[in-house]
């Protein structure tokens, strides 16, 4: 191409360069514009206002999740603490009231037996009188009494799930 063919499409091509320029222009207007949207998207995916850095946030987050495992593993501990506990607590209950003499009336007397999880706990009596109350323990180991039972004694054992 000679010179004077060159001059002669000279301005067709600063029109070419100058619609390229704005055509990078919008192109770059618009990928701005997308990586805005992405950004306020991602903030809002993470849960946090302004979260620019991704890996300053799956940091912080790994931080969290480490916490978190660690306070799981303490509240796992304290569970089986307090269920050993409470396995040893009173948690089954028999109780029979009855007339223990025939000149007394109202079923004043009463076998009750407290047992825990493992069945064992105590039988208590008390027998009403007209002049006296006596009152009675005995030890239940794996829901059987370590002392003879009465009939009244035997009966609260097995509401209370011994024997």
């Amino acid at each position: 191409m000679t010179h004077e063919q060159f001059m002669q499409y000279a301005p067709y091509a600063g029109l070419i360069g100058l619609v390229l320029a704005v055509a990078a222009v919008v192109g770059l207007a618009l990928c701005h514009g997308r990586l805005t949207h992405l950004r306020a998207s991602l903030a809002e995916a993470l849960g946090e206002p302004g979260a620019g850095n991704i890996e300053e946030t799956l940091l912080r987050h790994t931080s969290a999740v480490a916490e978190l495992r660690s306070d799981l593993a303490r509240l796992q501990r304290e569970h089986s603490l307090l269920s050993d506990r409470a396995s040893h607590g009173i948690s089954h209950v028999g109780l029979l009231h009855y007339d223990a003499f025939d000149d007394v009336g109202g079923q004043q007397s009463y076998s009750a037996v407290l047992l825990d999880d493992h069945r064992d706990g105590l039988a208590i009596t008390s027998i009403f009188s007209r002049t006296s109350v006596r009152v009675y323990a005995k030890r239940i180991e794996g829901g059987q009494a370590t002392q003879p039972l009465s009939d009244e004694e035997d009966a609260a054992l097995r509401q209370a799930g011994g024997k």
